[in-house]
């Protein structure tokens, strides 16, 4: 799943009241996203791509590890 979407996900959930059971799942996909956008950078840095791939790569990995903190530091009550 795309970190788009599953920040989308993240957002509508926070707003709707977000159980601990929906948390994990969306920061699972996240860290799965993360990990997988990763990977492709790696490759593009290997494959000697535009610069301009590598950085839009870089800004969803930035904001899909933001929104895994924002998930690790919420709070039951």
């Amino acid at each position: 799943m795309s970190c788009s979407s599953v920040k989308h996900r993240f957002d509508d959930a926070k707003k709707n009241g977000l159980k601990f059971s929906e948390a994990k799942e969306l920061f699972a996909d996240a860290e799965g996203s993360v990990a997988a956008h990763q990977m492709e950078l790696a490759e593009l840095k290997k494959q000697n791509a535009s610069s301009q791939e590598i950085t839009k790569l870089e800004q969803h990995i930035q904001e899909g590890q933001q929104m895994l903190q924002s998930i690790e530091q919420m709070t039951l009550r």
